[in-house]
């Protein structure tokens, strides 16, 4: 080896940025343009227009109309031999699986009082 060679140097790593939480800033970036303000008046003043026409009245008169449209497409529905029940008080329960079946006889075994209880 040539004592005047320069040993290679090896690339050094920039260091790791801290992780920080993102805070998004408060307040507006920009001020708001004629146009978008504008538009949000304009959707506000037909948010106000379409509040009016939301009454009792025209809410009873929606239902009426879809349960003429209920009945009216009855014929259309595929008739269901058994009751569907959206909870039934665990009646019908899933088996335990393999997984929590291994657990509960470690427990069994690693603990011998737990059976009597």
């Amino acid at each position: 080896m040539d004592t005047t060679e320069k040993p290679k140097m090896r690339r050094m790593r920039r260091p790791r940025m801290k992780w920080a939480p993102y805070e998004p800033k408060t307040g507006p970036i920009a001020p708001e343009s004629e146009k978008t303000k504008r538009a949000r008046r304009k959707l506000l003043e037909n948010w106000e227009k379409e509040k009016l026409h939301i009454t009792p009245k025209a809410i009873s008169e929606t239902i009426e109309k879809m349960h003429k449209w209920i009945a009216d497409n009855a014929k259309h529905r595929v008739p269901i031999k058994e009751k569907i029940a959206l909870f039934n008080q665990n009646q019908n329960a899933a088996g335990v699986s393999r997984k929590v079946q291994q657990i509960a006889m470690r427990l069994k075994l690693n603990d011998k009082s737990w059976g009597k209880c």
